[in-house]
């Protein structure tokens, strides 16, 4: 540990030469002639001043303030909470009963799904889940909703596919949900129940 030594020379009756220490100092040599009472000093000199020693300690606390805040991430000491993903938002909106608020074919509105339900449940992981549906029309023997199935889902949720092959682009709020599919042209398709389907729900 470094010391600072400070010599004293008392110019004065028997001349006594005192020796004092500091800490974290270089030398300093102070040589005072006391006459009548007086203090004239005649020599000093000073190797690092106190105002520069004032400065350095300031200097030397500020940057190791600067060291503990950016190690230890602001002070908080907490990690940065991750943004959630699309699939997390989306997962968030989806899950639940939704309710039918419009329905058409190939662009003409459609009546018969007064009443129509549809509630999704999906898996923990987001990748895939299940469907329920309510009020189906009897008319629609098979096609475009079925009573019960699953589905599989893109990574980012806006893609269902259900377990019949179907594709339904998925357009979701916490208000609207709106689900756009095909239903193609095939042996067995109940007329009027084939094309281009858009439902619009909202949470029941």
């Amino acid at each position: 540990m470094e010391f600072l030594i400070i010599e004293v020379k008392l110019m004065y009756s028997n001349k006594k030469t005192i020796y004092l220490n500091a800490q974290r100092l270089n030398i300093i040599k102070i040589i005072i002639n006391f006459t009548e009472h007086k203090e004239t000093i005649f020599f000093l000199k000073f190797k690092i001043t106190v105002m520069k020693i004032m400065k350095s300690l300031f200097l030397a606390c500020t940057c190791a303030t600067l060291l503990i805040f950016a190690n230890c991430g602001g002070g908080g000491g907490d990690d940065p909470v991750a943004a959630p993903t699309a699939a997390q938002k989306n997962a968030t909106l989806l899950d639940g009963t939704w309710k039918l608020n419009s329905v058409t074919n190939e662009g003409n509105p459609r009546d018969e799904w007064t009443g129509f339900t549809l509630t999704l449940s999906l898996d923990d992981d987001f990748k895939g889940g299940n469907y329920n549906t309510t009020n189906i029309p009897d008319e629609d023997t098979e096609g475009v909703w079925a009573s019960s199935g699953t589905f599989t889902a893109s990574e980012d949720l806006t893609i269902l596919t259900r377990n019949d092959g179907t594709k339904i682009t998925l357009q979701v709020s916490a208000s609207t949900l709106s689900l756009s599919f095909d239903i193609p042209q095939s042996g067995g398709r109940v007329d009027g129940f084939t094309g281009a389907w858009v439902f619009n729900m909202n949470p029941s």
